[in-house]
């Protein structure tokens, strides 16, 4: 009976003992998941501090990379425009010199010696000699076109042997004088551009002079569906606003034109008349109206024609001007 007594009692002893594990277990359970989403939460807490920066560093980059673009841009105009006038001033001054014919030995040798300034060596040996009675000389240079040189690398204008220069083609008017005489001729030259250096390629050689465009309009029809008291309305407005447009102050022009901002003319001009004046009908009840008007310039006393087109609308019984 004893020993069976401490039997059961060392079971229920070891009972107790694995409860008591058991139990230990189960109060720490909890424990670890309360650490696992603690963990959780800080991880996912980085990765969203991680994506918020990623996200304002890609649009810094972003804007900083269009600024730098920008920037490159404006910068490639602006010497682009710079090279632009520096080849329109060489050739001038080049072709004044080329162009001008001394009739002395001492004229023409002080003229090789200039164009030595502007032109590669082997072409001073190219020009031939003028052996001229009568002095010509240069009135006017105008240069009317500068482009890439084609025939240079593999891009237009771009130097072959690789320097960092390039080569265009320039044409220009030339007028000469002699013995009272103008003679006026177009000619084509090619320049090597390397920074503000420049260099004369090619002799000049004649090209077709710069003519007129053959430039047609289509003259606006005069709109028959508007009706005349219309356009006695809007003669009687455009006559009386022209005459005072030349010296009325920015209170007087709001009375005739709404919704744009018309800087004063402040000059002293005499409206002569305003003709030939197409009327045609538009949306929303608006017209658009030209017409030529005279004015005379009462410090120089010269009558000139001026051209207005206008975009004109009825308000509370009269017309106003909308857009000028």
């Amino acid at each position: 009976m004893l020993d069976r007594r401490k039997e059961s009692g060392r079971r229920t002893e070891k009972g107790t003992g694995s409860e008591k594990k058991e139990l230990q277990g189960i109060r720490q359970k909890p424990g670890r998941g309360a650490r696992r989403y603690k963990v959780r939460r800080v991880v996912a807490g980085l990765c969203w501090v991680l994506f918020v920066f990623g996200f304002i560093w890609s649009l810094y980059r972003n804007f900083t990379v269009v600024d730098r673009v920008t920037v490159k841009e404006e910068t490639r105009i602006e010497e682009k425009a710079y090279s632009m006038v520096g080849v329109e001033s060489f050739i001038k001054n080049f072709a004044v010199i080329y162009f001008a014919y001394p009739v002395d030995a001492a004229g023409q040798i002080e003229r090789g010696e200039m164009l030595g300034e502007y032109m590669k060596e082997d072409l001073i040996q190219q020009m031939p000699v003028n052996l001229s009675e009568e002095a010509v000389a240069v009135s006017a240079v105008q240069v009317w076109e500068v482009v890439p040189a084609d025939g240079f690398g593999k891009d237009a204008g771009i130097d072959p042997t690789g320097k960092a220069g390039q080569t265009y083609r320039v044409i220009f008017t030339v007028i000469q004088e002699k013995g009272g005489q103008l003679v006026s001729g177009a000619y084509s030259v090619n320049v090597y551009v390397e920074g503000t250096s420049y260099a004369i390629l090619t002799l000049p050689h004649a090209v077709g002079a710069p003519d007129k465009a053959d430039y047609r309009e289509d003259l606006p029809k005069q709109d028959s569906q508007i009706d005349a008291d219309t356009r006695n309305q809007v003669q009687k407005f455009l006559e009386t606003f022209f005459e005072v447009y030349p010296t009325a102050n920015e209170e007087e022009l709001q009375y005739y034109i709404k919704g744009q901002d018309v800087k004063p003319l402040s000059r002293d001009l005499a409206c002569e008349g305003v003709d030939h004046v197409q009327i045609t009908e538009q949306e929303r009840g608006q017209v658009l109206v030209e017409c030529l008007v005279t004015y005379r310039d009462s410090a120089t006393g010269l009558v000139t024609a001026h051209q207005f087109s206008l975009i004109m609308e009825p308000r509370d019984g009269k017309y106003v001007i909308v857009k000028m």
